[in-house]
């Protein structure tokens, strides 16, 4: 983890000197540190047209947003798709 800053900046200048003139950098924590995660800390299905379900976000088409979650469209992520997204605003 010490490096990681200075990995991450010698990969940007990389990509400039390629002429890439725009890049993403992202993270995903990858766990969540609870000690337990039980069906009660899934995101609730929508009801829409369900592509996919997981823990923490669910993908697909129309339904409603459950409380506690936010809903995005793809477009607003710069995707160019009518897919949208639906996120727990937190995780207790």
């Amino acid at each position: 983890m010490d490096t990681v800053i200075d990995n991450l900046a010698r990969a940007i200048r990389k990509l400039a000197a390629a002429g890439i003139e725009h890049a993403v950098l992202t993270a995903d924590h990858g766990h969540l540190f609870a000690s337990d995660r039980d069906e009660s800390m899934r995101t609730d299905d929508p009801r829409g047209d369900t592509i996919e379900l997981h823990r923490r976000c669910w993908i697909g088409r129309g339904g409603a947003t459950p409380p506690g979650c936010i809903r995005v469209a793809a477009s607003a992520l710069g995707y160019a798709s009518d897919l949208e997204f639906v996120f727990p605003t937190g995780v207790v």
